[in-house]
C-alpha cells in the first residue's frame, strides 16, 4: 500500500511538471516547470518519508511482538511477506503441547534454584526443536510448552512439521536419562489466531477446539508417547510410526475423535 502511494505520488509529480505548464500555456499563462517540479518533489518526498516511517514502525512493532515466539529465519519471512492480521483471523494450524512427565515429584527433592535451572534447560531444548521445524512458541505452561505450526506464517506442511518436531522432542528426551520424558498432544484444525486479551494485556495466541483437543491429548499421553489427531498423522509420511489407533471421547467434548498413538524410537 505504501509503495503504491509513493508510485502514485511520482506519477502525479511527473504530470504536474510537464502537463500542467502545457495546459496553462494553451490559455496564455506561463508556469515555470522548474518551480512546479521543486514543489511537487518536496511534496512527494514528504509522502515517501511518511510511508517509510510507517513501514519501519510496523516492522519494529512486529519484531517486538514476535521475536520471542519465532526463530530469526521465520521472523525474517514474516517481515518480508504479507503482514499478519493481529486482530484475529480463522486459520488452519497444528497445535503441539509437550509436557514433562514426573516433574512435580522430581522437583520435591530439589532446591528452587535447581528446579528453575533444570526446567529452563528442558524448555530451551524443546523450543530449539520447535524453531528448527519452523514452529511458533505460543507460551510456556509451567513445565509444558505450547507451540503453533502454520501461524503467523502460513505453512502448507504445518502438520508434517509439527509431527516431525514432536518425534524429535520425544526421541531426545526418551533416549537421554538425564532428561525427563515428555508426553505430547498434537491437533490439526481451524483456530482463531491473533492478539487476544483485554485492556492493556494482549497476547498473540490461538484459541478454539483445535487447541483444546491438543491439551486433552497431551494429558492422556504417557511418557515418550505422542497422541495426535488423524488429520495430523495422515498429512505426511509418518503414518507408519503409529502403534495404535483409537476412537474416543475427550473430556469436555460430545463428539468422538480418532487419534493415533505414536512412540519415538527411544521410548
Amino acid at each position: 500500500k505504501g509503495r503504491r502511494r509513493a508510485l502514485y505520488g511520482f506519477l502525479a509529480l511527473t504530470m504536474m511538471t510537464f502537463t500542467l505548464p502545457l495546459i496553462f500555456f494553451l490559455f496564455g499563462i506561463y508556469l515555470d516547470p522548474a518551480l512546479l517540479f521543486l514543489a511537487g518533489l518536496s511534496n512527494w518526498l514528504l509522502v515517501f518519508i511518511e510511508e517509510f516511517y510507517k513501514l519501519r514502525t510496523e516492522e519494529r512493532r512486529l519484531k517486538e511482538l514476535f521475536s520471542k515466539y519465532l526463530s530469526p529465519q521465520v521472523m525474517n519471512q514474516v517481515l518480508r511477506g504479507p503482514r499478519p492480521d493481529l486482530n484475529g483471523q480463522r486459520q488452519t494450524i497444528t497445535v503441539l503441547i509437550a509436557d514433562l512427565r514426573g516433574f512435580t515429584a522430581f522437583a520435591e527433592s530439589k532446591t528452587p534454584e535447581e528446579v528453575v535451572k533444570i526446567l529452563n534447560c528442558h524448555l530451551s531444548l524443546m523450543t530449539d526443536i520447535i524453531f528448527t521445524y519452523g514452529g511458533t512458541l505460543d507460551k510456556f505452561l509451567g513445565d509444558a510448552v505450547l507451540a503453533l505450526f502454520g501461524a503467523p506464517l502460513s505453512q502448507r506442511d504445518h502438520a508434517q512439521r509439527a509431527l516431525a518436531a514432536a518425534l524429535a522432542i520425544s526421541k531426545l528426551f526418551s533416549e537421554n536419562s538425564k532428561y525427563l520424558p515428555v508426553g505430547i498432544g498434537l491437533s490439526t484444525g481451524e483456530a482463531m489466531i491473533g492478539n487476544i486479551g483485554g485492556g492493556k494485556r494482549l497476547e498473540y495466541t490461538a484459541v478454539g477446539d483445535t487447541v483444546n483437543i491438543a491439551a486433552r491429548l497431551q494429558e492422556l499421553a504417557g511418557p515418550g508417547e505422542i497422541w495426535a489427531t488423524v488429520d495430523t498423522v495422515t498429512s505426511g509420511e509418518k503414518q507408519s510410526v503409529v502403534s495404535e489407533w483409537r476412537v474416543m471421547k475427550l473430556r469436555g467434548r460430545e463428539t468422538s475423535v480418532r487419534i493415533g498413538i505414536i512412540k519415538s524410537e527411544g521410548s
